[in-house]
């Protein structure tokens, strides 16, 4: 789920010819919200092809990265107090700029070449890489991902940050397993360490955003060992940022891993056990989680489907509420300016996991026919 604005692919094909001049040209105007790639005031401009060989992927990329949920529901948390998600989208100017940019940077983190990106820079030799700015080169760099893990090849920190967040060991930045057979409860911990650092990043418990990750945090030094990320580098590679600008992008990725793990595409969560509070606590708790699926085998079009703004809207006012979870958070923990080993509980009884959840794999958004181009 990803911020853009649902469009027509006619459309939608029609911006990124647009961009595609543009990204040949070298010129790109800043990103507005909402469009899913930058556009200019040239009135019209041909359309140019999208090489055949990506057709496919590109069809993916506009089902996938369509709707705005994470900001709808972030929109109410943030005072918008309409019941529909589509309205709340109108009220996004409600949401801190860098909680939405936190938000947003689960989905499309800003990255830097590696050696598997030479296709990238042979054609544009971009130094940074990011779906707004780079949508030729990302667009190939998710297709050859996702050639690659249908074929069973795990991605880790020798890759690109694309490969990692949307087939890799960094699927845990979406409620999801890093691929499949991970044992359940190793996706668990990992989640669980991901929101421990992006939460003491946000309320400033994690003080030295210069120091390496791996080192200051060494429960993600296995995802970020000799990477040399910080906070800076790791939030905002291209973009010098205040202290209290990448805490608030970090208590937006928090939010949308937390809102991530109610897709019924990425979790399985039992709704009988959920709408109580949280032993011990007087905070909600949602349904225990049955399974982890990891998107590497998934059939695209059926994610998307439980990923869209009409399957998020049938979960508000159920036992699985997402915005009821994360407003949660931001009034309870967040505003009262709550301690990690204070909150950690809470997070735990979100993710609070069936002892016989069975190891991670596509769930039921498999398609056998698998386009395997």
């Amino acid at each position: 789920m990803v911020s853009f604005c649902k469009k027509s692919k006619q459309n939608t094909f029609t911006l990124l010819s647009l961009s595609i001049v543009f990204v040949f040209c070298g010129t790109l105007n800043p990103v507005w919200a909402y469009k899913l790639l930058p556009i200019s005031d040239i009135e019209a401009v041909d359309q140019l092809p999208i090489q055949s060989f990506l057709e496919n992927t590109f069809d993916q990329i506009i089902d996938d990265f369509s709707d705005p949920v994470h900001e709808s529901i972030i929109a109410q948390v943030y005072g918008c107090d309409d019941k529909q998600l589509g309205v709340c989208i109108n009220e996004i100017n409600r949401i801190p700029t860098y909680v939405l940019e936190g938000l947003r940077w689960n989905d499309n983190p800003t990255f830097r070449q590696t050696s598997n990106t030479l296709v990238c820079r042979r054609l544009f030799s971009p130094k940074l890489i990011n779906i707004d700015t780079s949508f030729v080169c990302w667009l190939t760099l998710f297709y050859d991902a996702q050639k690659k893990a249908k074929q069973g090849e795990h991605f880790q920190s020798q890759f690109a940050f694309i490969y990692r967040v949307h087939f890799g060991d960094l699927q845990f930045f979406h409620s999801m397993a890093s691929w499949n057979d991970e044992p359940a409860i190793d996706t668990q911990q990992h989640i669980l360490n991901w929101l421990e650092f992006t939460y003491k990043v946000a309320n400033g418990e994690y003080s030295n955003l210069d120091a390496e990750i791996a080192s200051e945090f060494p429960k993600l030094s296995p995802q970020f060992l000799n990477n040399g990320f910080n906070v800076r580098t790791l939030f905002s590679p291209q973009t010098i940022l205040s202290d209290a600008s990448l805490r608030a992008m970090a208590k937006g990725s928090l939010f949308h891993t937390i809102e991530d793990s109610f897709s019924q595409s990425h979790v399985n969560r039992d709704e009988h056990q959920a709408g109580q509070a949280c032993d011990g606590l007087t905070l909600p708790k949602p349904g225990l989680i049955n399974a982890f699926y990891a998107y590497n085998t998934q059939n695209s079009s059926m994610h998307s489907v439980a990923d869209s703004m009409e399957s998020a809207q049938t979960q508000l006012g159920s036992n699985n509420d997402p915005f009821v979870i994360v407003q949660a958070i931001e009034t309870q923990l967040f505003q009262k300016n709550i301690s990690w080993d204070n909150a950690k509980a809470y997070f735990e009884c979100i993710y609070a996991l069936d002892p016989k959840a069975p190891v991670a794999g596509p769930g039921v958004f498999f398609k056998k026919t698998v386009n395997s181009n």
